[in-house]
């Protein structure tokens, strides 16, 4: 099945204008939280507006704006959530709208792509992902 951009949640989201959930804007770029269902604090999107589904789809100045938006992201996870680790991660298969993951890791128990992968199910276990600060 292949998706339309009527079909894509991220531009659904955006067409939406609900700026509620966005942080920051740079260019083409929204710093966004995450869904509350992947039970992680500190979980952030980078999502370009436009439907992109290949880099080649970017201008040299939205190459630049995301990373004005991936030192924003990561600062401002570093700054409320004082994680262990952040992993960015971008796969776009479930949902082709070109999109950035943002997932801190607040221990050491578990690492690298088995957190990774459940992060982005949203099936850590509690003990495993969320630190009250």
């Amino acid at each position: 099945m292949v998706l339309t951009m009527s079909d894509c949640t991220i531009c659904n989201f955006h067409q939406s204008c609900d700026s509620s959930e966005i942080l920051a804007r740079f260019g083409e770029f929204s710093v966004r939280h995450s869904e509350q269902e992947k039970k992680l604090k500190g979980y952030l999107y980078i999502e370009p507006r436009s439907h992109w589904t290949s880099y080649l789809d970017w201008s040299q100045e939205s190459f630049l704006d995301f990373g004005k938006a991936l030192e924003f992201a990561t600062n401002w996870i570093y700054k409320n959530h004082s994680p262990v680790k952040i992993y960015t991660v971008t796969v776009s298969e479930m949902v082709p709208h070109m999109h950035f993951h943002l997932i801190p890791r607040y221990s050491d128990d578990l690492k690298g792509i088995d957190y990774i992968k459940l992060a982005l199910q949203g099936k850590l276990l509690e003990d495993q992902s969320i630190r009250d600060l």
